[in-house]
């Protein structure tokens, strides 16, 4: 593993001297190492070293890329200082707080996350096409292959017991577009006048309304309020039509997430907090869409 200061030696030319710069972690990057880098006594810069492996988690470090630079040209993600190829990069500070899990949105707020999608899915970046029925069913897999000792077999049967009663959405019905796939609250960044999307770890070709089954999901959104992001994002999309869809994606992506935690758990197997964050998703009522 890449030691911190190793990283700092790759970056010298990019940042002041080691001694000059404070680091601090950064709690919410539950999946990295994430740390907000300051100098002049002001946060500069935010260093991602990434921890998961890509193979088991279906993440292409190379469709992240593409997908960051663009969106950075485009003005909706913060600019990219400085990559290298185990997938590190640092990317400018932006001085907005990240939203909360128990974020509650203003319809303004709403309708510019649905104006900034709408830009995001018209970027032109070469990645692979993936839609979240493969990535379950994957997760489900790796699961059942790193669980040795049948430990979690039970759970790996009530995982596919949920995919069976899934409805799944033909997601052959739009064209493929580039897809964020996480836009949770963590990787939304606001303030009055701008947005910014962070952590395009699981970019690739998709569907575009799983991108917004996600945001009203994750996002707390009721039914007015995910009106009011399709509507900004596309108003000549059939509302009720939509709003199954919407429906649906969000039961699956509620089904990838706690796949994703017990399947963390089990490549690293010291991250006992997966593992509890597994059990609290499948025993609640507000997370566990099959309950």
């Amino acid at each position: 593993m890449t030691t911190l200061s190793a990283l700092f030696e790759q970056m010298k030319g990019y940042l002041p001297p080691q001694e000059a710069v404070k680091v601090e972690n950064i709690e919410d990057g539950f999946s990295n190492h994430v740390m907000k880098l300051h100098w002049c006594n002001a946060p500069r810069a935010v260093l991602r070293v990434p921890i998961l492996d890509t193979t088991v988690f279906l993440i292409d470090r190379k469709a992240e890329l593409n997908a960051l630079k663009a969106a950075q040209k485009e003005g909706i993600s913060p600019a990219l200082i400085w990559e290298n190829d185990q997938g590190a990069i640092l990317c400018e500070h932006i001085n907005a707080p990240a939203l909360s899990w128990e974020v509650k949105h203003q319809d303004n707020d709403i309708k510019r996350i649905g104006r900034v999608f709408s830009r995001v899915h018209q970027l032109d970046v070469q990645a692979k096409s993936q839609n979240i029925y493969q990535v379950i069913d994957h997760y489900i897999q790796s699961i059942r292959l790193n669980d040795a000792h049948g430990k979690h077999s039970e759970e790996v049967t009530y995982l596919r017991h949920c995919c069976q009663r899934m409805n799944r959405v033909d997601y052959h019905a739009r064209q493929e577009v580039l897809c964020h796939n996480d836009l949770n609250p963590k990787n939304i960044l606001l303030n009055e006048k701008e947005v910014w999307f962070i952590d395009w770890e699981y970019a690739a070709l998709g569907d575009p309304l799983f991108d917004l089954a996600v945001v009203s999901r994750s996002h707390n959104l009721n039914i007015d309020q995910q009106k009011v992001l399709i509507n900004a994002y596309d108003e000549t999309l059939e509302i009720e039509d939509t709003l199954d869809i919407i429906r649906d994606y969000s039961i699956a992506y509620g089904l990838r997430e706690m796949a994703w935690l017990l399947l963390k758990h089990l490549v690293t197997p010291n991250d006992i907090q997966s593992l509890d964050y597994y059990r609290e998703f499948k025993e609640s009522k507000t997370l566990n869409p099959f309950i």
